[in-house]
Parts: structure tokens; C-alpha cells; sequence
């Protein structure tokens, strides 16, 4: 049985729960020409500055935080992508148990090379810096991923790609069948509209935030 609705519930109606550089970007942006907009992603954490959202992903982790906490995070979204949220299959389908969920997949092999170009050596370079010369946010965020990220030390030392294989069957484990699409972008649109019971829209589908655009993000002026 569904539990009842919170109050202040947020209007959370599509989870994905894939992993950074598995076309999270592409994604929300389709979403968002869907009607499912706007999205909460990792990018909007650096470019609202809520470091608070931040502090309340590592409270998850530790098993101190709340659906209420959730709720005030995703107040205004109707759909939530990338990290911190992905690595959170279980406490977000607890909360949000009507939401439709998306795995987003790739080439194990090109997943670990687009993360090794981008994510990991941003993530490194916050780590290298001083904190206090990290806006709090991007200190934040580098907290969080050194301790929870794919490469962090929760994972025990595993690989990328069994990081990758793990979180797979994870998620696989957690949401039911019905409520869950595996899906790669490149894919397009009809998979996606069929999950999500809407139009399939006149426009392209969408593809954003490749390597080389993400190269170009600054780790001190995140706006």
C-alpha cells in the first residue's frame, strides 16, 4: 500500500536514478520539453549555491536525514537527475513511491572514459584545493564526493565499472518493474513517452553537456 501524501509534499513525478555522464543532462532537458520540468541536478546545486542541499545528502548517508528534508530540497521539481540524488535509490522510492523511475545506462567502457575526462579530475581538483578558497558549495560537494562518490571511499575500493555494475543491479533490486525504464539516451524519444505515457514531441531529442562542454566549467565561479 502507498503511503498517504506528506504535507508539503514535493511534486516530484520522474526519479532518474542513473549515474553522472549517462546523459543526465540530455535527459532533463528532455524532460523538460515533456512538461516534467524543471529538474534538480547536480548543476542546478553549483548554480543556486545551496550548499544546504549539499549538508542534507551527506545527513542521508549517514541515516539522519528525512523525506521531510527531501521535500524542502525538491520543493518546485518535478523531476530529479545526476548526484548527489542517484546514489539514493531506496530512501527516494520510500519517498516518493508514485514517481516513475529511469535508469539511465551506457557503454560500461565509455562511461568509465567520460568520467576519467570529467568528473573524476574536477573532483580531484576541488579536493586538491583549499577549502577556504572553494566557493562553500563546490567545498561541499567535494565532501560528499569524496566520501560518496563513485570513486569515494564508501565504495571500498572497487573499480569504475563495477561501480557501475553494482549501482545497476541496485537499483534494479529496489524499484518494481512497472515503475522503472533502463534506458540510454541515445534512444530518443519513443521509449521515453511511451514509459511516461505523453505526446512524443515535433522537436529533436535533445544532447547536452558532452565532455568537452563540461571542460569548460569553472570549479571557482560555478554560475
Amino acid at each position: 500500500m502507498v503511503a498517504n501524501l506528506r504535507p508539503n509534499e514535493a511534486p516530484v513525478k520522474v526519479i532518474c536514478l542513473g549515474l553522472g555522464r549517462t546523459g543526465t543532462s540530455s535527459l532533463g532537458s528532455a524532460l523538460e520539453i515533456l512538461g516534467f520540468g524543471p529538474f534538480y541536478h547536480m548543476f542546478k546545486i553549483f548554480g543556486g549555491n545551496l550548499t544546504e542541499d549539499v549538508n542534507n545528502w551527506i545527513n542521508l548517508s549517514e541515516g539522519i536525514g528525512s523525506a521531510e528534508d527531501l521535500d524542502r530540497m525538491f520543493h518546485g521539481y518535478q523531476s530529479v537527475l545526476d548526484y548527489p540524488a542517484a546514489n539514493y535509490p531506496k530512501e527516494l522510492y520510500n519517498a516518493y513511491p508514485r514517481a516513475k523511475f529511469i535508469l539511465t545506462v551506457r557503454n560500461t567502457e565509455k562511461w568509465e572514459k567520460s568520467m576519467k575526462e570529467t568528473l573524476i579530475p574536477f573532483n580531484n581538483a576541488l579536493a586538491s584545493t583549499c577549502p577556504s578558497e572553494l566557493p562553500p558549495t563546490a567545498a561541499a560537494v567535494s565532501k560528499w564526493w569524496q566520501l560518496y562518490g563513485p570513486n569515494g571511499a564508501s565504495q571500498q575500493g572497487y573499480d569504475l565499472p563495477t561501480v557501475f555494475s553494482r549501482h545497476t543491479e541496485l537499483v534494479k533490486a529496489i524499484i518494481p518493474s512497472d515503475q522503472l525504464l533502463v534506458y540510454e539516451v541515445s534512444e530518443g524519444w519513443k521509449p521515453l513517452v511511451e514509459f511516461l505515457e505523453v505526446p512524443e514531441p515535433s522537436v529533436a531529442f535533445p544532447h547536452v553537456n558532452d565532455a568537452a562542454e563540461f571542460k569548460k566549467y569553472d570549479i571557482k565561479s560555478p554560475n
